[in-house]
């Protein structure tokens, strides 16, 4: 090697050398870091009455606070440890409030409301009961019910929001488990739903009253009033959901019993973007009622006696039957106006047909069959 080579070697050695001292000697170079102490904290949190999705805010250690309110204890990452219950006497249940865009301008107001489900005969105190209003703000409305008393019995948490449906859950506040924050409470617009009113013989039933009268639970929800067009038919708009009692016909005097109804939420019954329509169909018995008698010789009742009643002049058979009473009667409230025959028949004894019309605006007359013994 030449003696300029040997010079030229010698120096990038050198070169090298100083370069790895000073990487390796430099103590501002990051690297491994121990764990915090464990007495020491990871955050330091104001105490807070609700948490959200305000502006600004973070959820830590089970609540939210500001940039302001947190103390890093260092750097390195360590996973959520959640809000520290040692010494709770109540619970506390949170939880989200998730909103459709459709149903944000008619939000006036939201309450959350807990019951315990406790038998309230059985139970020698009355079972728990919070309501707690919902501060509306920037982004998903949410809430935090404090105070809750330990219980065996277990919580329903209910959202209310006046003309809107408000979801419901479950929950279990115990000493062990005094703590739940994961509540969803969505409210949903409600549901159009129609009746459909037709007569025994399927025939519509026109300018006829209907009222839909909420049964049981949620309670608040309006009672619905609507008139059947031409075809039957009424449709009532945002019926929110739970059990209705339909009444057909004015209410003085209505034309029946009232009908149970159980109306959906309209966001589990949609096919994409479209909510499918809920409905039912209600057959209102109408007509005239017919009273029949059936005796055999000197007069005597005969029960046990078969009544049969058939139009005979429908296109689809129309068959009304009974069984006579100890009275030897029978009763048919709602025979239509038409042709109709009526046959009555008994083992051991003859059988017996005969044929009436039944017209608009006339009065029935009473039937009467005299039976006679064959043996």
């Amino acid at each position: 090697m030449r003696p300029r080579d040997s010079v030229l070697s010698g120096g990038a050695f050198a070169l090298l050398a100083i370069a790895a001292f000073a990487w390796l000697g430099d103590p501002t170079v990051a690297g491994e870091l121990p764990p915090p102490a464990g007495d020491m904290p990871f955050v330091i949190a104001a105490e807070l009455d609700s948490h959200g999705d305000a502006p600004g805010a973070a959820v830590v250690d089970g609540g939210p606070v500001h940039a302001n309110d947190v103390a890093v204890a260092d750097p390195v990452f360590h996973p959520s440890r959640g809000r520290d219950t040692t010494g709770w006497t109540s619970g506390v249940i949170a939880g989200d409030i998730p909103l459709t865009p459709n149903i944000v301008q008619q939000i006036q107001s939201i309450s959350v409301v807990v019951d315990e489900l406790k038998n309230l005969r059985a139970a020698s105190t009355p079972p728990f009961r919070k309501v707690v209003p919902v501060i509306l703000g920037q982004g998903t409305p949410t809430f935090e019910v404090h105070d809750v008393p330990f219980s065996d019995y277990g919580y329903v948490v209910r959202v209310h929001s006046p003309g809107l449906n408000g979801g419901q859950s479950t929950v279990s506040i115990t000493q062990d488990h005094p703590f739940v924050n994961d509540v969803k409470l969505p409210i949903t617009p409600g549901s159009p739903y129609s009746v459909l009113l037709r007569d025994q013989d399927r025939a519509p039933l026109a300018m006829t009253e209907v009222r839909l009268v909420p049964h049981l639970e949620p309670r608040g929800r309006p009672t619905f009033f609507g008139s059947s067009d031409n075809y039957g038919s009424v449709v009532f708009e945002n019926v929110l959901e739970g059990l209705y009692h339909a009444h057909v016909g004015p209410q003085a005097q209505p034309l029946m019993e009232p009908v149970e109804l159980n109306v959906q939420p309209g966001s589990f019954l949609r096919q994409g973007s479209v909510v499918m329509p809920q409905g039912t169909t209600i057959v209102v018995p109408r007509g005239l009622p017919l009273q029949t008698t059936v005796v055999q010789a000197g007069g005597w009742p005969l029960p046990g006696a078969l009544v049969q009643v058939r139009a005979t002049d429908r296109r689809h058979v129309v068959e009304l039957e009974d069984v006579t009473d100890v009275r030897g009667q029978v009763h048919f409230p709602n025979i239509l106006p038409g042709q109709w025959e009526i046959e009555v028949s008994k083992p051991d004894f003859e059988r017996r047909l005969a044929q009436f019309e039944v017209k608009i605006g006339e009065e029935l007359p009473a039937q009467r069959f005299d039976l006679v013994r064959l043996r």
